[in-house]
């Protein structure tokens, strides 16, 4: 029996997992299909030349470590982007492949290339891709905006697995949505990352529900409504009626700017909270979901906000249950790690045929 391991960013003593809840969740659902973890810890995140030094020495510990254990002929999942640059990471990834005949799975969170902010978008990132495209044997993408970028990067098709949707584990059991012509918005709030919603108020006659960090208190008079933050594993309790928003960028009009032209290649987490919520949804008519959205039947696809005003016009209590219904099917889905299941067994399959 092929053995199957995983590499597992964590922070510190706790053993908190390093990244975001879409990393964590990855970790936990592949672990359920044997994937073993191999923890890359990092000891502290204060700043000091000490700390980042003993940090540095205990990369190097769990790399080699990890590269010990590890046995021939076996396959590896890892998660791109790492978390933190790791003395020894290339050079025991490289080794396991030549020294041991490990094989890769690479699944794929973010693309700097395509997300293409400037103080995101620096040499280490480049080089990290470099280094991904370079060592994976099998590369889960998130659709087939992004797989078709890939093959640009004259990644052979063989290798690409599309995902098709982040999956969201939670433990709560979301009920069918109550039918409300508002519209919730979920995630960071801060005006770096999604300027549009400095400008939501003059969309007359729309309400919105917010609910995230860095939200700046504005003069709204009754539209908008800022209902704090949430864990990520409680927030689905609170979407219980209306629409979730994904949407980026600082205009109404379209989802512009880095962010915003970002929608067209990736899979914004954000869909899959409001899915795993049972929320029907809006998205912008050029992301790369917004297919996914019309062909499960789960929400509106505008390609302008100002759209809203008509589409919740026309919007019958029917069509809002049938919406409501068919996000809370797929809703199951999420929470079980189908999708996830799915594209990792898939490149399993295609490692055990080669």
């Amino acid at each position: 029996m092929m053995k199957k391991y995983q590499i597992v960013e964590v922070c510190g003593a706790d053993m908190q997992h390093a990244g975001s809840k879409a990393t964590n969740d990855v970790a936990k659902i592949v672990e359920l299909q044997g994937f073993e973890p191999f923890n890359i810890r990092l000891q502290s995140q204060k700043s000091s030349f000490l700390t980042k030094l003993t940090n540095q020495i205990a990369f190097y510990q769990d790399w080699k470590k990890a590269y010990q254990k590890i046995e021939k002929g076996s396959i590896v999942l890892l998660q791109h982007p790492f978390h933190h640059r790791q003395l020894g990471r290339e050079k025991f990834l490289r080794r396991l492949k030549q020294d041991k005949q490990v094989r890769f799975i690479c699944l794929v969170h973010d693309v700097e290339e395509l997300r293409n902010v400037s103080y995101l978008n620096n040499d280490l990132h480049k080089r990290e891709f470099k280094f991904m495209l370079e060592i994976a044997d099998q590369l889960i993408v998130h659709n087939q905006a992004m797989k078709d970028f890939f093959l640009t990067k004259g990644v052979a098709e063989d290798r690409l697995v599309v995902l098709g949707i982040f999956d969201y584990l939670t433990e709560l059991e979301p009920e069918e949505a109550l039918f409300s012509k508002s519209v919730a918005i979920a995630g960071n709030l801060s005006s770096r990352k999604s300027p549009y919603i400095s400008k939501i108020a003059e969309l007359d006659g729309l309400r919105f529900d917010l609910y995230g960090p860095n939200y700046i208190q504005q003069k709204t008079g009754n539209q908008v409504h800022y209902h704090g933050s949430f864990p990520p594993d409680q927030l689905p309790s609170q979407l219980k009626q209306g629409f979730g928003l994904v949407w980026d960028g600082d205009s109404l009009e379209e989802c512009s700017g880095p962010f915003g032209n970002y929608l067209r290649y990736n899979n914004p987490h954000k869909l899959s909270l409001y899915i795993a919520s049972g929320l029907p949804v809006i998205v912008w008519s050029q992301a790369a979901l917004a297919g996914f959205v019309q062909e499960q039947g789960i929400g509106l696809v505008v390609s302008d906000l100002h759209e809203l005003l008509q589409n919740f016009a026309q919007l019958s209590q029917v069509s809002y249950q049938s919406f409501a219904q068919n996000s809370l099917r797929l809703s199951q889905e999420l929470r079980s790690g189908h999708y996830t299941k799915q594209a990792v067994n898939e490149a399993v399959a295609r490692l055990n045929d080669q």
